[in-house]
């Protein structure tokens, strides 16, 4: 048996329920939905990617499906693109898909997925922009390391409270950033996260 522990946003009193099935957003969830979606992704001809276990591919319909627990990013020809979408539609309930077009470009986990005549890119300016926002760091001037972090980590002086805040809140945006579409920042990244355990 599994027990949900609540607030009453009223009495403020803790409130405790039994839990009879997944809740959106609980622990087994996400663990749920993927031992839901891969096999029927499967059972549609799809093949699952070796190395990138949430990536499939479609070898007679040429569909890429990229899966992050609910949200999927789906490429290939028009009509294939939307075969899928309209059988995954008709399986499972889902929100009106948004499609790419010059001019209109989609917000995927916080990547902006773009296109114009010469081809199809990411960006995460926009993810970027609100972490600097967030950081207190807008309008700072910024510069082009040519070799992250080259040097070693030698200074090991405590850092305050307010300093362990920022360091924490920033060490996870930029690993955001490192683990979807800047794979130029997972050194620096590397690097100042073996930090974290002494915060």
């Amino acid at each position: 048996p599994r027990y949900l522990k609540v607030r009453d946003p009223v009495t403020k009193v803790w409130r405790y329920f039994r839990q009879y099935g997944p809740v959106y957003g609980s622990s087994s969830a996400p663990k749920r939905w993927e031992n839901t979606l891969h096999p029927w992704l499967e059972a549609q001809g799809f093949k699952q990617g070796k190395n990138e276990k949430c990536v499939f591919y479609h070898p007679e319909r040429k569909v890429v499906v990229i899966t992050y627990v609910d949200d999927l990013l789906v490429r290939g020809p028009d009509k294939e693109a939307k075969w899928f979408m309209d059988a995954l539609c008709k399986r499972f309930t889902c929100k009106d898909p948004q499609w790419l077009a010059p001019g209109s470009p989609l917000d995927h986990l916080g990547m902006t997925v773009f296109s114009n005549e010469r081809g199809v890119f990411v960006t995460m300016e926009g993810y970027i922009e609100s972490m600097l926002k967030r950081l207190g760091m807008e309008g700072c001037s910024l510069a082009r390391g040519q070799t992250p972090i080259n040097g070693p980590i030698d200074d090991l002086t405590p850092i305050s409270a307010d300093e362990k805040e920022f360091f924490m809140t920033a060490c996870g945006m930029l690993g955001w950033l490192a683990g979807t579409a800047r794979p130029d920042v997972k050194y620096a990244h590397s690097r100042i996260s073996q930090h974290m355990a002494t915060c």
